[in-house]
Order: C-alpha cells, then structure tokens, then sequence
C-alpha cells in the first residue's frame, strides 16, 4: 500500500507540472485530481522519465510468445485445458457452421475451458460427450 500511495503522489506531481505549464485542461473544476482516465498516460510519463522505452521492450517480449506463456501458466496453475475456439466477426460475411460466437473485434478471441484431468480422459475415450467443458472466456488484449 505504501508503494502505490507513493507512485500516484508521483503521477499526480506530473499531472501538476503539466497543468501549471498550460498543456492539460480538462475542463473541470478538480482537474489537478488524478482521475482513472489519466492513468495509463502518466505512467507512460513517468517510464519515459526513468529511460524505460516501451517500443524497444516489445521486442523482447513478442505478443504471440507471451500469450502463449501466459496461457500455459494458468493452465497449469489451475489444472484446465484452453482451447482456442473459431469466431466470426460482426462483419464477417461467412456462415460457417464451425464459427459459433460472434466477437466485437477481429482481435478478440475466444477459448473453451475444459478441465484437464477430465479432459485428458475423453481424449483416450474417443467419441465421448465433452463433460469436461467449463465454460469460455473471450481474451481482449486491445480493449
């Protein structure tokens, strides 16, 4: 808790400079308090003032790659099985049968989550009803 007391003390002091030299004007009366919206902008800011160059981190860090990581992790971590499930988007103009959830972005994708250990049994049963389904979750990485 102490941290993050002491970094929105710093994100605010930025908002402050930036309001006392005329380049922030929001149009409200509490504009010096930091709002949610500000967030993202100071903290970039802030990382810029410490030398950190977001760009040159991407390229250490592929998307594709960590997703997959990331994937893998929580996978093992909680003992589920994500499956990647075809979509369809708003603007797609194809009916295929296979595409059963329609997302908002061409981005957006969608997996099924099935239980690992119950997975790992109709595997070797093949023709079995999918029982180890859990549910889905729609992963949204540009929001």
């Amino acid at each position: 808790q102490p941290q993050l007391l002491e970094d929105l003390k710093i994100l605010k002091s930025l908002k402050l400079k930036e309001e006392k030299e005329g380049k922030v004007d929001d149009g409200n009366d509490k504009s010096s308090a930091l709002q949610l919206w500000d967030m993202g902008y100071y903290m970039r800011k802030y990382k810029a003032t410490l030398g950190v160059d977001e760009a040159e981190l991407r390229e250490y860090f592929p998307l594709d790659h960590v997703k997959k990581e990331i994937l893998s992790i929580y996978q093992e971590l909680l003992g589920l099985r994500f499956e990647r499930v075809i979509v369809k988007n708003n603007n797609s103009k194809d009916n295929d049968d296979d595409e059963i959830f329609e997302v908002w972005l061409e981005d957006v994708e969608c997996y099924a989550v099935h239980d690992l250990k119950q997975w790992e049994e109709e595997e070797k049963k093949e023709g079995e009803s999918a029982s180890s389904l859990l549910g889905y979750f729609f992963l949204d990485i540009f929001p």
